[in-house]
This record gives C-alpha cells, sequence and structure tokens, in this order.
C-alpha cells in the first residue's frame, strides 16, 4: 500500500469536508497527533 499517497489522500478530503485534524480525530477516535502523522508520512495508520 502507498501510505504516502494514503495520507495525501487523507489530508485533501479532510480539508474539502472543511475538517480541522482534530475534528477527524475525533471521529476515528485517536488523537489529532496521529492524524498529523500519518497526513505527513510520519506513521503508518491502522486498518481497523
Amino acid at each position: 500500500m502507498d501510505y504516502k499517497a494514503l495520507g495525501k489522500n487523507i489530508k485533501k478530503l479532510r480539508l474539502m469536508a472543511g475538517l480541522k485534524q482534530s475534528d477527524l480525530a475525533e471521529k476515528c477516535d485517536c488523537s489529532d497527533s496521529h492524524i498529523g502523522q500519518i497526513e505527513r508520512n510520519d506513521s503508518v495508520p491502522s486498518l481497523t
């Protein structure tokens, strides 16, 4: 899986939806710093 592209897509879709990282994090039940790490390709997201 291309995690770099995944992070870019998550960020693009989050911004299109008008969400902040903290908003998305709340919906995903994770931290906003984790969302940032995924978007920057610093961390690999769990598929669960």
